[in-house]
């Protein structure tokens, strides 16, 4: 045999174990690609959440018919991950010295929001005045989130997702004409506040604007009000309630059930 024949022996079998080395490094790391890439989209869903599944819209102090007592009233909305959830609002009316648990009660699915339920919560009576600071807890799938403002919690009359909000309502007559006479509550002074209304369920409807009034008594929120006569034809009338600031709206139309306002 030949040096030339032994020569390209040896260079053939290097070939070979070189072409078997590199086929199965490249199936390993084509299986640790495949590995990575499979791990990255199954990451687990609370990696992907972008937000706490809770959060307050609005709390509002509401004075009792007896006086010198008041109660607080609020609206949650959720993220409906579980038939069984648990929602409470957690609340203390001594400055963090005792702090008492109220259960939430689901009202309804918000329209307005995708997979998001809306639960309201109230407190028991309390001294007229004296402050309430709360935050909220969601138990559900094993896991508990809370919404506590940031770490500063809320108190009172307090704005969480809402900007906006129909305070109160009634419908009535005087001297023979039909009214609606309705206060809003904003999460600022600036800006204006009007009400969208329709008599006929939408086919119609009329904006007119609210009166500025500030804020009275203990509320602490900017407040505005507005009568508006309705003709006496008519026995039902729905409205939202819009606040506008720099060219941007924002809406208070029930979650997306319109308010209703029957004679």
């Amino acid at each position: 045999m030949t040096l030339s024949v032994v020569k390209n022996l040896c260079l053939g079998g290097l070939l070979m174990k070189s072409e078997k080395f590199f086929t199965k490094t490249f199936t390993a790391i084509a299986f640790v690609s495949v590995f990575l890439i499979f791990s990255i989209i199954n990451l687990p869903s609370k990696a992907k959440a972008a937000t706490v599944p809770v959060q307050l819209y609005y709390s509002q102090r509401i004075t009792d018919s007896r006086w010198g007592t008041s109660h607080l009233k609020g609206y949650i909305g959720i993220q409906n991950i579980a038939f069984q959830k648990k929602v409470t609002v957690h609340y203390t009316t001594d400055n963090g010295k005792t702090w008492i648990d109220v259960p939430a009660t689901y009202v309804k699915q918000n329209l307005s929001a995708n997979n998001e339920e809306i639960w309201k919560f109230s407190t028991p009576t309390v001294q007229y005045g004296q402050p309430t600071t709360f935050c909220i807890k969601y138990e559900v799938n094993g896991e508990t989130y809370w919404d506590n403002n940031n770490g500063n919690n809320y108190t009172n009359d307090a704005f969480g997702k809402s900007t906006v909000y129909a305070s109160s309502y009634d419908s009535f007559k005087n001297n023979g004409q039909k009214y609606i006479y309705l206060t809003a509550s904003s999460k600022y002074s600036t800006g204006s506040v009007k009400v969208r209304y329709t008599e006929d369920g939408w086919k119609t409807y009329k904006d007119l604007n609210c009166r500025y009034i500030s804020a009275y008594n203990s509320v602490s929120t900017p407040q505005w009000d507005l009568e508006i006569p309705i003709s006496n034809s008519k026995n039902q009338v729905q409205f939202d309630v819009i606040y506008e600031v720099n060219g941007v709206q924002y809406f208070d139309n029930n979650f997306g059930y319109n308010y209703i306002a029957n004679f």
